[in-house]
């Protein structure tokens, strides 16, 4: 990502605009709800007036932003967050509506198998391509992650822990990836790891 780009997404995330930015094949549609400041407030028993005056704001500011009816600044984030107890990089987050992401594949190698992978900012696919008998036994462990193996073709064995499941064209396996795994390809193979934040996940 260039330097300009990187200043403009900068710029826009903390104006709180729909954005479509593109670099380097990379595309982004983003609006921002300021909604969630209105249940982050609840969850923590304020009332707007609460709210507004402990994080020194007017209150028909609070009242606007809440329905989307003004951008805040910078300062008001900042403030806003501070009160609700988190950092205005992740109530940005929070209010962040994300429409679209395109993003380019790239190429990869890793136990003797080639794939190749997409990464966003909070999920990533890899395709990967298994001869009989090899095993991925490097996919590592994440803690904050769900993993998902969904074979295409062929057929895969998860061995998770200690268990072993079996996994033909057209079936998927989602499990915990705190645990220790290997995949292992039964026959040739082409499947599909997805990895998932356990937060993103209902």
């Amino acid at each position: 990502m260039t330097w300009s780009c990187l200043c403009s997404n900068i710029l826009f995330r903390w104006l709180g605009l729909w954005t479509i930015c593109n670099c380097r094949g990379e595309e982004v549609d983003r609006k921002f709800d300021f909604g969630v400041i209105r249940k982050l407030r609840k969850a923590k028993k304020l009332t707007l007036e609460k709210l507004a005056k402990q994080a020194g704001i007017a209150y028909a500011t609070l009242a606007k932003l809440e329905v989307n009816k003004v951008n805040p600044t910078v300062e008001t984030v900042e403030k806003i967050a501070h009160v609700l107890g988190i950092s205005a990089g992740n109530l940005l987050t929070l209010a962040e509506n994300l429409i679209a992401e395109k993003k380019e594949r790239e190429d990869f190698t890793v136990d003797g198998m080639s794939g190749c992978k997409v990464q966003f900012h909070d999920i990533t696919l890899k395709v990967l391509d298994a001869s009989k008998g090899q095993v991925l036994s490097t996919p590592g462990t994440h803690e904050e992650d769900y993993e998902v193996c969904f074979v295409i073709e062929g057929r895969m064995r998860v061995n998770l822990h200690d268990k072993q499941y079996e996994l033909g064209a057209g079936e998927a396996l989602r499990y915990d990836a705190v645990f220790n795994h290997s995949i292992e390809a039964l026959e040739n193979s082409r499947y599909i790891l997805v990895h998932l934040p356990k937060d993103k996940v209902r």
